[in-house]
């Protein structure tokens, strides 16, 4: 079985509402804001951005919080299109990452991807019927903007989240309930894109042994990423 979480998504963006080290979350998190043309970085600081696909005269319209963006936005996309990641996905080489860190974790859905400028793209998946998904709904959108582990045992207790369409399953999707996803970086340290495994059931605790192995796909993942030439054999300290 292959979740469309994305069908769920695209709709509810159609007709937006007004209204290792681990970063564990439980109860808590951001909250909604609004802005003019200029989108929130972490760091708080302004970027300036002309997308529209959910805003109406600059405003944030969607009930959940908007993502922030990493500081370095502008200089990550220029690295992210310089490697073509969509390319080296289409190769079958990030598919072993989904298929150790969903067995590993035991989770229905994992995946490995980038977050392009308005798209979160999957170049490798297990459970996932689509590749993309708009960056506004994307819990790895927040990981991104963060050095270690994204880690939320309940999405339904977490502020940023609970009222994401994925999470509340909308028109009968399923609902996410946990998600862990670690950050993909590149050699000059932007972040590129995450590997992560989510489940429709929540978690009482994270174990620490299956975090590092996520941390660890995702450094396997940027040295395939970000190597121009990728040996056969490049994997097999992992294995």
């Amino acid at each position: 079985m292959r979740v469309c979480v994305s069908c769920v998504a695209f709709h509810s963006l159609e007709s937006p509402t007004s209204t290792a080290s681990t970063a564990l979350t439980r109860p808590g998190g951001g909250s909604a804001h609004s802005s003019n043309s200029s989108r929130k970085t972490s760091n708080g600081s302004n970027f300036d951005r002309n997308r529209s696909s959910t805003l109406s005269s600059g405003m944030w319209l969607n009930p959940w919080p908007e993502p922030p963006y990493p500081e370095d936005e502008e200089e990550r996309l220029i690295v992210l299109r310089e490697l073509n990641i969509q390319d080296l996905g289409s190769s079958g080489k990030f598919n072993m990452y989904c298929e150790v860190a969903a067995k590993t974790m035991k989770c229905p859905i994992s995946y490995v991807s980038i977050i392009e400028d308005e798209e979160q793209v999957l170049v490798a998946n297990i459970g996932m019927a689509h590749t993309t998904l708009p960056r506004e709904l994307s819990f790895c959108a927040h990981t991104i903007c963060q050095p270690s582990v994204l880690v939320v045992l309940d999405t339904k207790n977490d502020e940023r989240f609970r009222e994401n369409p994925m999470v509340k399953g909308d028109k009968g999707a399923v609902k996410i309930r946990y998600y862990a996803g670690a950050t993909i970086f590149s050699r000059d340290g932007h972040a590129l894109g995450t590997v992560a495994v989510l489940d429709t059931k929540p978690r009482r605790e994270a174990d620490q042994e299956h975090i590092g192995m996520l941390q660890h796909l995702s450094f396997l993942a940027s040295e395939k990423m970000t190597q121009s030439t990728i040996h056969e054999d490049s994997d097999s300290e992992f294995l």
